[in-house]
């Protein structure tokens, strides 16, 4: 009855007072979180703005920057929420004392729930109205960035866009409700003993599990064999997300079980652990390890995946003219179906028209004739689609090859050799990894393979295959007439193959000229009624190319920066927590005898063992993840390992450096927290 009568005493602007001197009290606490979520709101309203702005729909090539940058939407919103609840379990278990505190002097939960729902209006009002304020400054300047890398039209004029504005709006109040209601819960669950005494609770020493620490690096290494072994390209976009679960797992469990086994056998060796700094720092991680691995794991994955994410899109957009010229080796390239020979003509009188006019000439001209089908590889024999062996659980199966049949005269021709084939010979180049088989069997007939070349005929359908592309050259026209039949009458039904012609040709004109090119040689083949053929010009191809990498790298920083942030934000927060537990252990330590500098060089000690390992994890599982990641950008036709290698380095390098910045500021934190301010 008279905590009733203290409550209903109290002014009506007591609650949203109390809350308002309760942030600015903990603002340790509370402004990195709701900085954090300032950026957040600032990036989910840029990247709404940028896909929903009418940019794109003037440019008909952007169509895939929309589809990636609302992608980047629902991956902010999923991410934040998930970080949120994090950051607010934190903030909880910080404030639970204050709360038991509160309850004791005669407030019940309802009324410290009042004051939690102040709390987090103020909050996540700042945050939401300076999130969206600084996202509608930045958001053309996003835009202006992104068209500068795209290297579309620059608008100038500045757009507000009331759809971005209302979805970010609506989805950071919705996840304010949320922390609310997680916050409530957890207060409502607790008793009032147990709020009062939250903070100083103490972990006891965890036993070394060493069955969970074998598993975890069974795991590591299942994930790390997953990534060096496979050579297929396919094989490593169907295994790549079987390996991170992997190295997830075996990454929590290394971290919480295995750094307990190794501080123990740390504790057994004598002549390390007996000296001051090191007797203090293992001690004092060992009793409270098990949380501490969970962060750390979690720092680590989190790190990876900005290592992972901005080295591959940086490749794929600095690697764009390499991917370009790869896919399209000429600026022009005709591929001519039905009556083969007609078609080539008419591309080629076409384009010789056209390019006459404008007094230029055709230079690099390749021309030849190719037949394609897919088989499915066993050893050296090449299986047809005859009872359904192409169907694989996965989806895709790294067996499946799209096969190339060019007879011999078309590539002496092309290349102005004068090899020479027996009836039964072949030659054979495979454009992802060696064939390296002396023979190779094919709708009932076995040739040898007289030579393997080291390249092959330029061509660009072979690298827009997500399969990997085998070439053979066959002995004569008539050898190919023959598989080509053979393979139609295994097929039955479900299709059949045509020979198909590839002409192509460089003009060493300005792209301006390549396209004017391109739209007149169209016309000029439309003319003449054949429809048998598909042209496809470079400088036309160029701004889908931009489009894809420019928006998947644009794409990629965003996403890099967001959980850039989330792993500042754990680490911050680990550090503060801790240091508020390891408070009264060092005041003890000084007390009895300690210097400020031996508690200093403890402190380096503890913090260095266990912060710089989710880095040195990170980077760990960058290198076992390279190879892999390097076949799946094969799929996008980059081949420039060199590249891949530089940029890799370079992302890890700066990485490495804002993650040294975060700890020098994080350890300054936690020294002042766990140090007296006298001697």
């Amino acid at each position: 009855p008279c905590s009733r009568q203290v409550v209903s005493a109290m002014h009506k602007g007591f609650y949203y007072k109390l809350a308002f001197t309760n942030l600015g009290k903990n603002r340790k606490f509370y402004l990195p979180y709701m900085l954090s979520c300032i950026l957040m709101v600032m990036l989910h309203f840029i990247l709404c703005s940028l896909s929903y702005t009418d940019t794109w729909q003037t440019i008909p090539e952007s169509a895939i920057v929309y589809t990636i940058l609302n992608l980047g939407c629902y991956v902010v919103e999923i991410f934040a929420l998930i970080l949120l609840f994090y950051t607010n379990g934190f903030l909880m278990k910080r404030r639970k004392r204050e709360f038991g505190l509160y309850n004791v002097l005669g407030m019940e939960k309802r009324h410290i729930g009042r004051v939690l729902f102040w709390e987090t209006f103020f909050a996540f009002s700042a945050s939401i109205l300076v999130g969206l304020g600084l996202g509608i400054l930045l958001s053309k300047l996003a835009e202006l960035l992104l068209c500068n890398m795209l290297q579309f039209e620059i608008r100038y004029a500045w757009e507000f866009i009331p759809r971005a504005f209302l979805r970010t709006g609506s989805i950071f109040l919705l996840y304010a409700a949320l922390m609310l209601l997680h916050s409530l819960w957890q207060l409502r669950k607790a008793k009032p003993v147990e709020l009062l005494h939250s903070v100083s609770a103490g972990e006891r020493e965890p036993r070394a599990n060493w069955l969970l620490a074998l598993v975890g690096l069974v795991l590591l290494g299942a994930g790390y064999w997953l990534a060096i072994t496979i050579q297929n390209p396919v094989d490593a976009l169907v295994w790549f997300f079987v390996a991170v679960i992997l190295v997830i797992l075996g990454t929590y469990a290394c971290f919480i079980a295995g750094s307990v086994v190794v501080l123990k056998l740390l504790r057994r060796m004598k002549g390390y652990y007996y000296k001051t700094n090191h007797f203090i720092s293992v001690g004092g991680m060992l009793h409270r390890m098990k949380q501490n691995g969970a962060g750390l794991a979690t720092i680590c994955i989190l790190s990876t995946m900005v290592l992972v994410m901005v080295s591959g899109t940086a490749s794929l957009y600095v690697g764009n003219s390499d991917i370009l010229h790869n896919r399209y080796p000429r600026e022009f390239n005709f591929t001519c179906r039905g009556d083969v020979e007609a078609s080539m003509a008419a591309a080629e009188q076409a384009s010789q028209e056209a390019l006459t006019a404008r007094g230029l000439a055709a230079q690099n001209l390749l021309r030849y004739r190719y037949a394609a089908f897919t088989a499915l590889q066993e050893e050296d024999a090449f299986l047809l689609d005859i009872a359904g062996q192409l169907q694989s659980p996965t989806g895709i199966d790294g067996r499946i090859m799209e096969l190339y049949l060019i007879p011999l005269e078309d590539y002496n021709r092309s290349t102005g050799q004068t090899l020479a084939l027996g009836p039964d010979q072949i030659l054979v180049h495979q454009n992802r990894r060696q064939y390296g088989r002396d023979t190779l069997t094919l709708a009932g007939r076995t040739f040898q393979v007289a030579g393997e070349l080291p390249e092959f005929l330029d061509n660009g359908f072979s690298t827009a295959d997500i399969v990997t592309s085998l070439f053979i050259v066959t002995p004569d026209y008539d050898t190919l007439e023959a598989l080509r039949a053979s393979v139609n009458a295994s097929y039955g039904d479900g299709g059949s193959i045509a020979v198909q012609g590839y002409y192509c040709f460089d003009t060493g004109a300005e792209k301006a000229m390549q396209i004017e090119l391109y739209s007149a040689i169209r016309e000029s083949v439309r003319s003449r009624g054949q429809e048998d053929m598909t042209l496809e010009s470079r400088a036309n191809e160029e701004w889908g190319f931009f489009s894809l990498f420019g928006g998947l790298f644009f794409l990629g920083i965003f996403l890099g920066f967001l959980f850039l942030l989330a792993t500042v934000l754990i680490i911050y927060y680990k550090q503060i927590t801790e240091g508020y537990e390891d408070q009264t252990r060092f005041r003890t330590l000084q007390q009895v005898g300690m210097s400020k500098a031996e508690v200093r060089r403890t402190i380096h000690s503890q913090i260095l063992t266990v912060f710089f390992l989710p880095l040195l994890g990170a980077g760990l599982h960058t290198v076992f993840a390279f190879p892999m990641i390097s076949k799946m950008l094969l799929l996008f036709s980059l081949t420039d390992q060199t590249l891949q290698i530089l940029t890799t380095a370079v992302t890890f390098l700066l990485f490495g450096v804002i993650y040294t910045a975060v700890y020098l500021l994080t350890s300054r934190f936690y020294y002042r927290i766990v140090t007296p301010a006298r001697s």
